[in-house]
């Protein structure tokens, strides 16, 4: 599929090139399919955070039982997940 940017969108003008509306609709289209790949990334990065927490709670809890107060581990998780989530969703 063709790469269009934002300025080759622009820069497409429907009155002198009558294949315009289907090279904006072709751009569109990849757009469409990068932001479904984002999404579907994600998700996978969400699965492994929260498979990871639950692994990193059950180490925890063999490691050094009584160490650490439960919530305060879970809200430590919570505040990195976030955090990363953050950084990936801008």
């Amino acid at each position: 599929m063709v790469n269009y940017s934002a300025d080759d969108l622009l820069k497409i003008n429907v009155i002198n090139h009558p294949h315009a509306h289907n090279k904006a609709l072709t751009a569109l289209d990849y757009w469409v399919d990068q932001m479904e790949y984002i999404l579907e990334r994600i998700d996978k990065i969400k699965d492994e955070a929260l498979e990871a927490r639950y692994n990193m709670e059950q180490t925890v809890a063999k490691m050094a039982p009584g160490m650490l107060s439960e919530s305060y581990n879970l809200r430590e998780v919570d505040d990195t997940f976030q955090h990363f989530k953050a950084i990936v969703t801008q």
